[in-house]
């Protein structure tokens, strides 16, 4: 395509850059307290690592201590007596909710596959003629 350029309306006018999708954008991470940034920092490898939740939530312990480590070390030794009180407090919670949430999926997911396994396993006895279900039903069968 062959634009004039005596005419300024039917010039091509260059396209802006299209953010691309992947890379976070600076500026609203400027814009962000560091409050939010801190927890956008803790939650984004537990997101990314949700399959694997033990190792992502020591993730998370990890890198939220490392960043009270250095402010605790400005207080004084009753203070931080109360933080780390404090914090095995929060673990704590966090760990019973996290627990209870991922125990009931698991209990779903649990129940789901052992009503498979055990209808698969009756299924697969009935067929046998020799297994203990389908002599079972036999006998009952005979006494009719």
């Amino acid at each position: 395509m062959v634009f004039r350029t005596s005419n300024p309306w039917t010039q091509r006018r260059p396209r802006p850059p299209r953010p691309s999708r992947t890379a976070p954008v600076p500026s609203c991470r400027n814009r962000l307290s560091a409050g939010r940034a801190l927890l956008l920092r803790m939650v984004s490898p537990w997101w990314k690592a949700r399959k694997n939740v033990p190792s992502a939530l020591a993730m998370i312990m990890r890198r939220w201590l490392e960043s009270r480590m250095s402010f605790l070390s400005s207080l004084t030794t009753m203070m931080k007596m109360k933080m780390m009180k404090m914090i095995k407090m929060m673990m704590k919670t966090m760990m019973k909710t996290m627990m209870k949430t991922m125990m009931k999926t698991m209990m779903k997911t649990m129940m789901k596959t052992m009503m498979i396994i055990i209808m698969m396993s009756i299924k697969g006895r009935c067929d046998r003629p020799g297994s203990g279900v389908s002599k079972r039903l036999n006998k009952s069968n005979s006494r009719i």
